[in-house]
């Protein structure tokens, strides 16, 4: 009987905004550019104006966690 396939889709990972975050500060503690998070939030419509509890993606190649 054969194995079942399995999926592999890659689901983006995300990050909540603290108090007192930025979107560069995120950026650099994931080790990513901030044009890179700029570009995996591209529905932002000011980068400047993230709030807390809000959900940014990370882009691929940051590190996962703090």
């Amino acid at each position: 009987m054969p194995l079942p396939r399995l999926s592999l889709k890659r689901i983006p990972s995300t990050v909540s905004v603290g108090k007192g975050d930025t979107l560069g500060g995120i950026a650099r503690r994931h080790g990513v550019s901030l044009s890179a998070m700029k570009a995996a939030n591209s529905g932002l419509k000011d980068p400047n104006r993230i709030k807390i509890g809000q959900k940014l993606t990370l882009p691929k190649g940051s590190k996962r966690g703090n």
